[in-house]
């Protein structure tokens, strides 16, 4: 039996893709630059103390190690359950690309970080972002094998 991937979300995934592109095509713009003020004021207009700590709780849901823990739940869960080792080896070659990956693209950015009003304190460069990068890749890959027909 064939398996084969719906095309609306492989349209998708490569539309996100383009715009990444676009996006670091312009970043260095003033326009940009004038967004980026905008959307800082904005979110920093409104903070509550609750979402702010839900935040920060998701922000170092991402960290390294919880990112290698997720890894090894879903691979137990992959091999053991669904019985198939090959989403757990492409995810975590998937998660290993983009890791380095990023870091590489940051190294050509070298886009600082936005300086006032931190909430968490972290170092490197702003772009593109690792939580961002690591989120899609993670969540194409789990949610790939239930987009699949036979």
């Amino acid at each position: 039996m064939k398996k084969s991937i719906h095309l609306p979300y492989v349209l998708g995934f490569l539309l996100l893709f383009i715009f990444f592109f676009l996006l670091a095509a312009v970043y260095g713009e003033a326009g940009v630059k004038r967004l980026d003020q905008t959307v800082i004021d904005a979110v920093t207009a409104y903070q509550p103390h609750e979402l702010t700590r839900a935040f920060i709780v998701i922000t170092n849901s991402a960290a390294r190690t919880n990112e290698f823990i997720v890894l090894a739940v879903f691979s137990a869960f992959s091999i053991l359950w669904r019985r198939s080792w090959l989403e757990p080896v492409i995810l975590g070659i998937c998660l290993f690309v983009i890791r380095y990956g990023n870091a590489f693209l940051k190294g050509v950015y070298e886009r600082k970080r936005p300086s006032l009003h931190r909430l968490v304190d972290i170092g490197g460069y702003s772009f593109p972002s690792g939580h961002a990068m690591i989120s899609i890749g993670f969540f194409w890959i789990v949610i790939l094998p239930a987009c699949e027909t036979g």
